[in-house]
């Protein structure tokens, strides 16, 4: 508020006073107002009696009192008001002793406040004189002076209810302080009014908490969506686990289908469900396995059964665990990875009515071959290349056969195809994908079945040795094929034989001959297969086995490192 001095002598313009409002105006000047219209000059009476006033009332209490003064007023000329001369000092202190109260107390304190100065006001006017609507206004003229600051007042409890919805009410309902407390205040002039706001506009600890609050209920709808998520996946998978042990629990099919099934010795109960799988006559080769532990069918029986496929799980392990079911007139073959198809020709002779030579025969008709051709797709055209010996040598997968005694050499021939085809069908996408033909694959199997025994690793080194040497452009020089051109038993033990005649004249003689033999020089097992499929990735170009020792086989990049080798090994 500007010094009351520097405003000491202003003349007030009671007209324009009278246009506005009260609630523009201040306390003093509501007073000064109404002596005016009373007739009083309230700037000269101000002027004598400022000293005085002053003192009296900076020592009377904070209500407004009429004016008591043993001293005749110099305004007593006019009786019929006896409006008290409020200074403009004294009326600021008021005000803001007022201001103070209003802020300290409770809400209901500050009203009975309010109404005792307000009667307080009327009876210091006189009765006959009307009592300015300022002066029994709820929200006194400081308070119209002090607007910006309640005003903000005002905005800063709404901003910190919104926050929260205790802490705030909490401090506004704490009991008023002390009588002493508020005359230290008072004081100290305006002070503690600005303290008090700041303190109200300062955050409080629980704000802090009400957003962490609310930065945690944000996250809250991503961690249960992320949960969502994650158990729809689970329902989802344990939907499709769920299906497909029950579609493991099905027949093959609906039609009855009589097949004959062959339970080798040796195989282990996981074989044999494969097998099934691999034959078609169950759909799910893990579900069979684990149904056939549950039901502890452990007991395998080896030979050969009828079984079909529109059974159940429960009828085909039924069955295949009642040694009576097994045919007992059933023989056993076993054709060994390495057989050459004569060999096996005479192993099925010995136990059944079919002869060698009608096997051989029929493994040499190019129109049966081709005719079966639909159902074992890995039977082509590549077979029938001119020079070949046995159309069938290198096609007649290796395990343990089960044959009637009374059969025939189409029968016996196509149970040994389903178990090729089993193989076949494992790599068939791989075979697809090395860009090398299905009769290529076999032919290069059958090679290094011959000339690596049954080691994995030997196997596909020796076929990167025979792959590097394609790419050469260089003859392979197996001496496995010059036995196979010559015809010589292997068994015999005998391998100088083919060594000494390298240039035996045969379309199968590697050394006279580049690339590939006409076909298979004899029948491989898987793990060849698998070989010539996958080679491994050397720069070799020549092996040499270590015969008269443990079998080791030798590689070497260069000639001079293979002769060294032989040297070593071989002509110790």
């Amino acid at each position: 508020m500007p010094n009351d001095d520097s405003r000491k002598d202003d003349p007030i313009d009671f007209d324009e006073l009278d246009e506005m409002p009260d609630v523009v105006m201040g306390e003093n000047t509501r007073v000064m107002k109404v002596m005016h219209e009373k007739g009083v000059n309230p700037q000269q009476q101000t002027d004598e009696d400022t000293g005085e006033q002053t003192e009296e009332k900076v020592e009377e209490p904070a209500e407004i009192t009429a004016h008591t003064s043993a001293e005749p007023a110099p305004i007593k000329e006019d009786t019929s008001s006896s409006v008290p001369h409020l200074s403009r000092e004294q009326a600021h202190l008021d005000a803001m002793k007022r201001a103070d109260e209003i802020v300290e107390q409770p809400r209901e304190q500050e009203e009975v406040s309010e109404d005792t100065q307000s009667n307080t006001m009327k009876h210091a006017l006189s009765n006959e004189d009307e009592i300015p609507e300022s002066l029994t206004d709820d929200d006194p003229g400081v308070k119209d002076e002090l607007s910006d600051v309640y005003q903000k007042e005002e905005e800063n409890q709404e901003t910190q209810v919104l926050k929260t919805d205790s802490p705030k009410e909490e401090k506004l309902e704490k009991p008023a302080k002390s009588a002493n407390a508020g005359a230290t205040q008072q004081t100290s002039g305006t002070a503690p009014l600005f303290e008090d706001i700041k303190e109200e506009s300062e955050p409080h600890d629980a704000d802090n908490d009400t957003v962490a609050q609310l930065i945690a209920n944000r996250k809250t709808p991503m961690k249960q969506k992320v949960i969502a998520i994650i158990l729809a996946v689970f329902v989802a998978l344990l939907l499709f686990g769920g299906w497909n042990v029950y579609q493991g629990f099905q027949p093959e099919q609906t039609e009855s289908e009589t097949v004959s099934f062959t339970v080798s010795s040796g195989e282990t109960m996981k074989t044999i469900t494969q097998n099934l799988q691999d034959q078609g006559i169950i759909r799910n080769a893990e579900v069979a396995y684990v149904y056939a532990r549950y039901k502890k069918y452990d007991k395998v029986i080896y030979g050969q059964f009828s079984l079909d496929k529109s059974w159940t799980l429960d009828r085909i392990f039924t069955t295949l665990s009642d040694a009576d079911k097994a045919n007992a007139e059933s023989a056993s073959v076993t054709i060994v990875e390495g057989d050459w198809a004569k060999d096996a020709a005479a192993k099925i002779a010995k136990v059944t009515n079919v002869t060698s030579d009608d096997l051989i025969a029929l493994w040499s008709n190019k129109e049966w071959i081709e005719s079966e051709m639909t159902k074992y797709p890995f039977l082509t055209e590549d077979m029938f290349k001119d020079g070949v010996r046995i159309y069938m040598e290198g096609y007649l997968a290796p395990n343990t056969y089960y044959f009637d005694s009374d059969t025939t050499a189409e029968a016996v021939t196509e149970k040994i195809l389903d178990q090729s085809l089993a193989v076949y069908q494992k790599y068939a996408d791989q075979i697809t994908a090395s860009g090398r033909s299905i009769a290529d694959i076999y032919t290069m199997a059958s090679i290094i079945q011959y000339e690596a025994g049954s080691s994995a690793d030997d196997l596909k080194n020796v076929a990167g040795v025979f792959y590097n040497r394609l790419a050469a452009d260089m003859p392979l020089q197996s001496s496995v094929t010059v036995c196979y051109a010559i015809d010589f038993d292997k068994q015999s033990d005998n391998w100088q034989a083919c060594e000494v005649n390298s240039d035996y004249d045969s379309p199968y003689n590697t050394y006279k001959n580049k690339g590939l033999p006409p076909g298979p020089i004899e029948n491989a097992g898987e793990t060849a297969i698998e070989a010539a499929i996958n080679p491994a990735d050397n720069d070799y170009y020549y092996f040499m086995a270590d015969v008269y020792g443990d079998g080791t086989i030798y590689y070497a990049k260069t000639y001079e490192e293979h002769e060294a080798n032989v040297a070593k090994y071989l002509n110790k």
